[in-house]
């Protein structure tokens, strides 16, 4: 899965150049596939990530086409689902063109330690770090000021998720510690840089054919 920063700069990037109307709601919405409820040891969500991220019951693959089907090509789509078609878009493309090849790069490591994907991940979060600190973030600053966001739109979330998942976010990002003098092995800011050029513009041909 993509990370929240990445998730927040894509939606930034869309904002731009397809029509919403409330961008509370579509960065919210770009956010809501990661809002399931974590038990106390974060092992199990509710939603399950099989359910919140509409993956298919045989290839594990997102159906963002059902999920798109089922929300957004009736008259009752609004920008929160819009945001999270496009989070379910954004994962697996993040599946394709970052995390497949990451994970045959170091599959040695991966195959003699199955924590070895949290080493990466550190990565990951370093460099959304980086970039909220070197960069005025305009998805993540409205983030920051939304204090409630009720669930009124999925029934398979908690009516409290996205508040709660929204906070933690916001937490998480302004309490992480960055060592400026960091070398990101496992992914760097230009192939981070990449991913999101790369899936902005995927993306938007993507909403636009559709809404078209």
């Amino acid at each position: 899965m993509a990370t929240w920063i990445a998730h927040l700069r894509i939606a930034n990037n869309l904002m731009s150049k397809i029509h919403i109307n409330s961008i509370e709601k579509f960065i919210v919405g770009n956010l809501g596939p990661d809002c399931g409820v974590p038990n106390e040891d974060w092992s199990e969500f509710n939603p399950a990530t099989e359910i919140s991220h509409w993956k298919n019951n045989k290839t594990r693959t997102i159906d963002s086409k059902g999920f798109y089907d089922k929300y957004c090509s009736t008259k009752n789509c609004n920008d929160f689902y819009l945001g999270y078609f496009t989070h379910l878009l954004t994962d697996s493309l993040w599946s394709d063109l970052v995390l497949n090849s990451k994970k045959e790069e170091f599959k040695d490591e991966l195959s003699k330690n199955n924590k070895f994907i949290w080493l990466m991940k550190e990565d990951w979060y370093d460099l959304d770090k980086k970039y909220i600190l070197e960069n005025e973030l305009l998805s993540f600053l409205i983030l920051k000021q939304i204090t409630d966001f009720p669930n009124i739109y999925l029934d398979y979330f908690p009516k409290n998720a996205f508040t709660q998942r929204i906070k933690y976010i916001v937490s998480f990002y302004e309490e992480k510690k960055l060592n400026p003098a960091k070398e990101y092995k496992y992914l760097n800011e230009n192939e981070m840089n990449l991913f999101i050029k790369e899936a902005t513009v995927i993306i938007e041909k993507t909403v636009l054919k559709k809404s078209g």
